[in-house]
């Protein structure tokens, strides 16, 4: 079943970012009633790391009115903690170096997995009550399909998770690709996978089905943007949601200026360890889509056009052998947004005498270099709190609402094309 008032299979694409997530499910908490009130549902979800949270959210919200779905999702980001996610690092340090030393020493041969503990969202994900009606919707009809995106540490490949409809085909890779498809009933270790950031969270382990039996870790290693798997699955249309742009242009360097709070290395110095974490980061999360789009492109799968008028906001269409693909991609509009946000959480919420209350975010700040444009932005990943995730939340609304305005969604509106 197609919920497109045309016939059209339409898919979100979500990409990966941590606790940014929550900028997402505010996008779509205005979009997706807007698409409504056009007659446009989505049949197919897609999406990575934090994005398949919410693939899997909206997926098991599918049978509501879009308006009253985008208010349990958001309310659902609204509440979120730091004690949902991650253990606290006053239990979890003293931990992972004993390992450490222990490993180093020859007294073990287990090293720690990573440097946080994620049993918490463990048991939130195997506790989610949501999951049946994703399974209903699905069997169902009211969606084609949702899969989420992992990294499979043994085929050191891409693997994508579907729950599909009946009579949905299972996509099959391309010859030369380094993705792989495999359909089963999504449940918490998915989605715990494709959420699993390297170093940061543990590799979880997938049992179902046998034959993708092995341990996985976040899917934005190797596609951050899901956009080809949502083609794979049959979408006619795309709207894709992210919380970084896929290309910056940088200025000329006469014309470089130093941003404030940036550290010195940033613009000159060697760059410390936390600068290095901040680049691989935005490689996987900005480089990555332009890649992809690229990859589409040389395939003959397609490529995003350039931008209309509004910075931040795309769309235009996808360009097959045989047809087109109207597409949008919304985002922030200002680079240092999110991390500008979570810099005035810190100190609004976590300074001064209010650190004794929940000293971890404050840690994971001065690890992360402390007070710096690039200590924010890392630590925007990882700010699973109610204040930043609401902030974002309403941050995405506004996005989406200028979409709207600006006329972003109007290729969406157009007639899914006949092959």
């Amino acid at each position: 079943m197609s919920p497109s008032k045309d016939g059209g299979k339409f898919a979100v694409v979500l990409a990966g970012a941590g606790a940014r997530g929550a900028y997402e499910a505010g996008v779509l908490s205005v979009v997706l009633p807007e698409l409504e009130r056009q007659g446009i549902r989505p049949s197919i979800y897609v999406g990575t790391s934090a994005g398949s949270l919410n693939a899997v959210l909206f997926g098991a919200l599918a049978d509501l009115p879009a308006g009253e779905a985008a208010k349990v999702a958001a309310a659902q980001w609204r509440s979120i903690r730091r004690s949902q996610v991650f253990s606290s690092l006053l239990t979890t340090v003293p931990n992972v170096l004993v390992r450490y030393m222990a490993s180093i020493l020859g007294l073990s041969s287990l090293g720690p997995s990573s440097l946080l503990r994620t049993a918490p969202m463990d048991r939130f994900a195997s506790t989610w009550p949501y999951w049946s009606q994703l399974h209903d919707n699905i069997d169902s009809g009211r969606l084609d399909a949702v899969a989420v995106v992992t990294t499979s540490l043994a085929k050191r490949s891409t693997v994508v998770f579907c729950e599909l409809a009946n009579g949905v085909p299972t996509p099959v890779a391309d010859p030369g690709d380094t993705e792989f498809y495999s359909a089963t009933q999504l449940g918490s270790a998915n989605v715990l996978a494709s959420s699993a950031i390297p170093v940061l969270f543990p590799p979880v382990r997938i049992d179902s089905p046998s034959t993708a039996a092995g341990w996985y870790m976040d899917g934005g290693v190797g596609q951050n943007n899901p956009i080809k798997p949502a083609l794979k699955l049959g979408a006619k249309k795309l709207l894709v949601i992210g919380t970084t742009q896929p290309t910056v242009e940088p200025n000329p360097p006469s014309q470089a200026q130093p941003v404030a709070g940036v550290a010195e290395s940033v613009i000159g110095s060697e760059p410390d360890i936390f600068e290095v974490s901040d680049s691989v980061l935005n490689y996987l999360l900005v480089n990555r889509l332009a890649t992809d789009l690229a990859s589409l492109e040389a395939m003959r799968l397609g490529c995003l056009s350039p931008p209309t008028s509004g910075t931040g906001r795309r769309s235009g269409t996808v360009t097959s052998g045989y047809q087109h693909v109207p597409n949008a991609y919304i985002a922030p509009e200002d680079p240092f947004a999110i991390s500008g946000l979570a810099a005035t959480v810190m100190k609004k919420e976590f300074g001064g005498l209010k650190t004794l209350i929940d000293p971890n975010f404050f840690i994971i700040e001065r690890l992360l270099g402390g007070g710096s444009q690039v200590s924010w932005d890392l630590l925007s990943f990882l700010l699973f709190d109610p204040s930043f995730c609401s902030g974002l939340v309403e941050m995405g609304q506004q996005d989406g609402e200028k979409a709207i305005a600006n006329g972003t969604l109007d290729q969406l509106l157009v007639p899914s094309p006949v092959k």
